[in-house]
């Protein structure tokens, strides 16, 4: 529902709407290294939950909803920006092949537990490494659900939770290695 209509049903300002809204923030940290281990590239990037994740939000917190156990991250190699309209069967960006990396399946992003009302995968990051082909990265989503596990897979009714496009691309060589690291926080803005 915009703003406005909220304004006008609730007899409330834009600012006092505003308030009201919960803060939810993700992040997504890109570590790219080379064969021996030097850092090469390093982004902190903000992220878009999609509607499609704010929904499976909503259905697996309060509605009673299925949760999501297994969630991947997706290795993103178009110049795609965020919309609040990406789904897993229609991200509109270009995930990587299986034959750009040396990994057979998207990696996994393992929580550590929620804290604070933050969570993140920082004690098992999520890492790629690229084959003898090259290819560069632009982005990362977070994906989860059925059919999640296969690279490129959008048709097997999984969802998209989150995506960010990197502010400088990630050029990956031979045996380079890209990984990631995703978190997401939840807070109550105290009004």
């Amino acid at each position: 529902m915009r703003t406005e209509d909220l304004c006008a049903r609730w007899g409330l300002t834009e600012n006092e709407v505003e308030d009201l809204r919960a803060k939810y923030q993700g992040t997504f940290h890109a570590v790219v290294r080379d064969a021996d281990g030097n850092v090469k590239d390093e982004e902190h990037r903000p992220n878009i939950v999609v509607n499609q994740g704010l929904n499976y939000i909503l259905d697996a917190g309060l509605s009673g909803g299925t949760a999501i156990t297994t969630w991947r991250v997706a290795l993103v190699k178009s110049t795609t920006a965020p919309a609040a309209g990406m789904t897993y069967a229609t991200p509109t960006y270009t995930e990587i092949a299986s034959n750009n990396v040396t990994e057979t399946v998207r990696q996994s992003w393992t929580d550590g537990g929620v804290a604070s009302q933050s969570v993140d995968n920082s004690t098992g990051p999520a890492v790629y490494t690229c084959s003898t082909t090259t290819f560069t990265a632009y982005g990362a989503g977070l994906v989860g659900g059925t059919g999640s596990t296969v690279i490129a897979n959008t048709t097997s009714g999984g969802t998209l939770y989150a995506y960010a496009k990197f502010a400088s691309s990630k050029a990956m060589s031979a045996t380079d290695t890209i990984s990631i690291t995703y978190t997401f926080t939840a807070a109550d803005d105290g009004v």
